[in-house]
């Protein structure tokens, strides 16, 4: 892997991990493109760990308050909803493991599309979200059964945790929030996966690379993350449904006609 390479990949991987498009479908879609064969579980950790520093450094706040309150409510839904995940997403790359093939990528594009059209088109029959500074319970489960479904290639995390949090009635600032806070422990769940399963090391790519894609992640996933906290209350949602849509199109097209 190049230098170059390790960059465009680090920066699609920031970009993409916490805004609601999909950061392993990108990943893919970007590795088929520029024909780079990315087999190497340590290079993926190392942006993993980019990306999960970022995210602490941003809600360092929040993060202290789990921490310091391992058995308060907060904690206990963040626990609850990563469980859930987790357990859900290892069930299906056991017993479905068809869906993780590429061919679906397309398809996985097109249903985090569609749900974030259904979810944040404009509809005057729209609830008011619950008045609370949090999630519930019952939302922080909705969210965490929803996070299953983004272990399938071009299916989002994020996309699919806050839409679920809205459609359960929540504000998308909480859903938002509580989106983000997970995805530290699923993060750090994923690395340990692929550091089970991990076969080359760090210096079959060479350290450079590997120091380049880090920080790349890193500084974008900032981006990110200050990007999607800033929208989360007024942003127009829809243009990432219809990116979402018109990506799919173009990669199931591209995909069973070439």
């Amino acid at each position: 892997m190049t230098i170059f390479e390790a960059l465009i990949l680090g920066l699609i991987q920031g970009l993409t991990e916490f805004l609601p498009i999909s950061s392993s479908g990108h990943l893919t879609l970007a590795e088929a493109i520029l024909g780079i064969n990315n087999s190497n579980n340590y290079f993926n950790i190392l942006l993993h760990l980019a990306t999960l520093l970022s995210v602490l450094i941003v809600l360092y706040k929040d993060v202290l308050v789990l921490i310091r309150r391992p058995f308060s409510k907060t904690t206990l839904k963040v626990v609850l909803a990563t469980l859930i995940t987790c357990v859900g997403a290892a069930l299906l790359k056991i017993f479905i493991p068809k869906l993780f093939e590429v061919g679906f990528l397309g398809f996985g594009f097109l249903l985090s599309g569609m749900l974030m059209l259904v979810c944040f088109l404009p509809s005057k029959n729209t609830k008011t979200p619950a008045p609370s500074n949090e999630v519930s319970f019952k939302s922080a489960i909705i969210m965490g059964i929803s996070g299953c479904f983004a272990v399938l290639p071009g299916v989002s995390r994020s996309g699919t945790s806050i839409c679920a949090g809205v459609l359960a009635n929540e504000s998308k600032e909480n859903s938002v929030k509580f989106s983000f806070l997970i995805s530290i422990p699923i993060i750090i769940a994923s690395m340990v996966f692929e550091i089970f399963y991990s076969g080359s090391g760090v210096y079959s790519i060479g350290f450079l690379p590997c120091l380049v894609g880090a920080i790349s992640a890193f500084l974008s996933s900032l981006v990110s993350i200050k990007f999607m906290l800033k929208i989360a209350k007024k942003g127009n949602w829809i243009y990432f449904a219809i990116y979402l849509l018109l990506l799919s199109f173009g990669v199931l097209i591209y995909t069973f006609a070439f």
